[in-house]
């Protein structure tokens, strides 16, 4: 999971404050999320995902293209 929105946000070229603004989370949570130190509960996730501008298909795409 860490390793698909680190990708994420550096397509967006966002630093980790601003990526934390558009899925409505502290800063500290994305590093934590991209450190594999947590992951974020379903709602919150589908929050993020919304906020990013992506829907549910695209991050499972995304996810399938960084385990490669």
């Amino acid at each position: 999971f860490g390793e698909m929105i680190s990708s994420i946000r550096e397509q967006m070229n966002l630093p980790q404050n601003e990526m934390a603004k558009k899925c409505f989370v502290h800063k500290n949570t994305i590093a934590n999320w991209e450190n594999g130190y947590t992951v974020p509960a379903l709602d919150v996730f589908i929050a993020a995902v919304k906020g990013l501008g992506y829907h549910l298909e695209m991050v499972k795409d995304e996810n399938t293209r960084s385990k490669s």
